[in-house]
């Protein structure tokens, strides 16, 4: 859940936070699906930004009209400047259909 506030001291939790931020550490390319990288996920966001490689390449799917979406893409063009980002306002289906075979 999005907040201020995680509890991470259980086991478990932390040992899923510590193999996210190596598999972020290695990814060439990320594709956030339904996610608005809310201000108030303090800690996702601090995992993303220590541990996205500099080159990688960064997808968005949004759902509906791209308009509809400009404060999100805002905020993700304002959290990954100087990163390759592209953003697909059609959903999931269409990103899907996109995909190279």
């Amino acid at each position: 859940m999005p907040t201020f506030l995680k509890d991470l001291s259980n086991f478990q939790i932390k040992l899923v936070w510590q193999n996210a931020s190596v598999e972020l550490m290695e990814a060439r390319k990320i594709v956030f699906i339904g996610y608005s990288l809310p201000d108030a996920d303090f800690e996702f966001r601090q995992l993303l930004s220590r541990m996205i490689h500099c080159d990688a390449e960064i997808e968005v799917v949004l759902w509906g009209a791209a308009d509809s979406y400009e404060e999100e893409e805002k905020r993700f063009r304002r959290f990954f400047a100087g990163k390759k980002i592209s953003f697909e306002p059609g959903g999931v289906i269409a990103y899907v259909n996109c995909l190279p075979d």
